[in-house]
C-alpha cells in the first residue's frame, strides 16, 4: 500500500519512511496530519496511520533497512514522539495545523515525508506557509521520499510548472502575463470541478487538433 509499502520488493511506504528517519534523525516529534481523509470505518487518517504504525511496529523487520536496528528500541521511540493532526480539511490545512504543533514544541528543522508523487506540492506549500508565519525552522525544512506513488504512478508523471525564469527562454511566451501557464492552471484549480473537468477537454481538443 500507499501508506506502508511493498515488502517483497523493499520499498518503503510513507509510514515505514518516517519511522526510518524518526530514528536517523533523533526526533523530538513526529505527526501523522488527516488532510481531511477517514478511514473506511470513520476513523480520522491521523488516528488510523498512528495506530496503524503502532500495531504493525513489529513487521519493519520484513525491510532490511530495518534489520539492524532493535525494533524494541524503535517502538519505545515511537510511542514517545509520534502523535496525530486530527483537525485539518486538505494539504495546505494539513501543513498549517502541523507547523503550529511544531512551533509549539520548538523544532528546529521540519522534514516532511510523503510520496514522491505528493511531496512536491508538500514542500511548495510548507515553504510559504511556514515563511508566512515566521516560524523559525522555515528555513530548516527539508522533504523524503517514500517508495510508494500514487497507484500507476511514478515521480516522472509529475509536472512542475514554474514561473518564467531561464535566460535562454524564448521571452514572447511570457510577454502577455494572463497567459503565463503556471497562472492559468492555478486558475483552473480555483474553479469548481465541473468547470475544470470543461478546461481540461477543451485543451485536450486544442492539443489534439495541433
Amino acid at each position: 500500500t500507499i501508506a506502508w509499502g511493498d515488502e517483497s520488493k523493499q520499498l518503503l511506504g510513507r509510514v515505514p519512511q518516517a519511522v526510518l528517519l524518526a530514528q536517523q534523525e533523533d526526533a523530538d516529534i513526529v505527526v501523522f496530519g488527516t488532510g481531511g481523509s477517514r478511514a473506511p470505518d470513520g476513523t480520522l487518517e491521523g488516528d488510523y496511520t498512528l495506530k496503524y504504525m503502532l500495531d504493525n511496529l513489529h513487521r519493519l523487520s520484513n525491510f532490511k533497512v530495518f534489520q539492524s536496528l532493535d525494533l524494541a528500541t524503535v517502538e519505545q521511540k515511537m510511542r514517545a514522539c509520534a502523535r496525530a493532526e486530527i483537525e485539518s480539511l486538505n494539504t495546505v490545512d494539513e501543513l498549517e495545523k502541523c507547523g503550529a504543533i511544531f512551533a509549539e514544541v520548538a523544532v528546529s528543522r521540519v522534514i516532511l515525508v510523503s510520496s514522491p508523487t505528493h511531496l512536491p506540492r508538500c514542500l511548495r506549500d510548507a515553504s510559504w506557509i511556514y515563511a508566512m508565519h515566521n516560524y523559525t525552522f522555515r528555513d530548516q525544512l527539508f522533504a523524503c521520499p517514500s517508495g510508494t506513488s500514487y497507484f500507476g504512478c511514478s515521480p516522472k508523471d509529475v509536472v512542475v510548472v514554474e514561473p518564467p525564469h531561464r535566460g535562454d527562454r524564448d521571452t514572447s511566451l511570457d510577454s502577455e502575463p494572463e497567459l503565463l501557464l503556471h497562472r492559468l492552471l492555478a486558475r483552473m484549480y480555483s474553479l469548481p470541478r465541473e468547470q475544470q473537468h470543461n478546461v481540461q477537454a477543451a485543451l485536450k481538443d486544442t492539443m489534439d487538433r495541433l
